[in-house]
């Protein structure tokens, strides 16, 4: 399947998410989906040694935390394009990355086990978009109260962790003193 699709129009997604797709215009999707995370691990990789619990400001995620939230962030957006694309008309709801950062309870996680996780995750997404009929990604459904198609949350999910990517670099990675 080819996922370099075009770029969403405006209705098919909310004006929360525009800056994460905008962020996308011009880029081969394909690329990035599958680059994505081995670049986020060199990334941290080559800022040695960076602790996963270290946060460039107090009250500020930590890294182990920031890697979480790309992960819960994928799998909860995969959960809504699922919906949309088998036909699911309901409204999905919404989530609170703050709570569920907090309750993630990062502390005893390693930083390499997190990123294997967001690994794992981003090949079932790769196989999730590549098994999808054409027809799929244009479907519409409501997430949060807000109309969204399948090929707006692939743009989504790539534009946001393209987003991440770069807060990682410039505030930890930028800031660290380690």
């Amino acid at each position: 399947m080819n996922l370099d699709h075009h770029k969403p129009p405006s209705q098919e997604y909310h004006t929360f998410y525009a800056p994460y797709i905008e962020a996308l215009n011009g880029k081969k999707i394909s690329t990035l989906l599958l680059s994505q995370i081995s670049d986020l691990k060199k990334m941290i990789s080559l800022a040695s040694p960076l602790s996963g619990d270290y946060r460039y400001a107090p009250k500020k995620w930590s890294v182990k935390q920031l890697i979480r939230h790309l992960i819960d962030s994928e799998r909860v957006f995969i959960y809504r394009a699922t919906c949309i694309a088998r036909g699911d008309q309901q409204n999905l709801l919404g989530f609170s990355e703050n709570d569920y950062a907090h309750e993630a309870q990062t502390n005893h996680l390693s930083l390499n086990d997190l990123l294997e996780e967001l690994a794992i995750v981003r090949k079932g997404t790769i196989l999730f978009f590549n098994n999808l009929e054409e027809s799929a990604f244009k479907k519409m459904g409501t997430a949060n109260g807000a109309p969204v198609s399948v090929r707006a949350i692939l743009y989504i999910i790539i534009g946001h962790a393209e987003h991440h990517k770069s807060v990682l670099k410039d505030r930890y990675l930028s800031s660290s003193k380690q």
